[in-house]
C-alpha cells in the first residue's frame, strides 16, 4: 500500500460555512508537501478523558501545535481511502490541531477525520467533523499525529 501523502500547501482548503477564524492562521498552509502516513507520531495524555481545550493549550504550552495536522492533511489523507486510514489508525480520530477555529457560536472547534463501517450497509464512510473543545476526548482518540 501507498502510505504517502501529497499536499499542495499554496492552496487554502476550503472551511464549512460556519467557521469564522482560525486561531492560528500562519499554520493554515504549513507542513512538509510530502510524508510517510505510516511514520506519524502522537502526543498521548495519561488521563483517560480529557477536555479538547486541555489538549489544544498543551499543544502549544510544549510548541508542538506547529508540528500536528491541520486541514488540508485531513483532506489528503481522507484521498488515500478508508483502507489504508484503517490498516495505520484503526477506530482512532485524527485531529487537525493545527486548524482549530472559531465558530459563529463564539467556540472554538478542530477538525477531524475518522471511517465509520457500517455492518448494515457493509461499508466504510469517512467522516470530516468539526468537534468542540469543551467536549471530552477519550484517550483513546488522543492522537494529534504529529507530521
Amino acid at each position: 500500500m501507498n502510505f504517502i501523502v501529497s499536499i499542495n500547501r499554496s492552496t487554502k482548503p476550503d472551511y464549512i460555512f460556519f467557521i469564522r477564524e482560525l486561531r492560528h492562521p500562519e499554520l493554515e498552509c504549513s507542513g512538509p508537501e510530502t510524508y510517510d502516513l505510516s511514520l506519524l507520531g502522537f502526543w498521548y495524555n495519561k488521563n483517560r478523558i480529557v477536555k479538547g481545550k486541555t489538549i489544544f493549550k498543551e499543544l502549544k504550552k510544549i510548541d508542538a501545535l506547529k508540528k500536528c495536522l491541520n486541514l488540508q492533511d485531513l483532506l489528503a489523507i481522507k484521498e488515500k481511502g478508508t483502507d489504508i486510514f484503517l490498516q495505520l489508525f484503526g477506530d482512532k480520530i485524527l485531529y487537525a490541531w493545527k486548524s482549530v477555529s472559531m465558530h459563529d457560536d463564539g467556540n472554538l472547534y478542530v477538525p477531524c477525520l475518522w471511517v465509520q463501517e457500517d455492518e448494515e450497509e457493509n461499508c466504510k464512510n469517512f467522516l470530516l467533523a468539526w468537534h468542540w473543545l469543551g467536549n471530552e476526548f477519550l484517550a483513546r482518540h488522543l492522537n494529534p499525529y504529529f507530521i
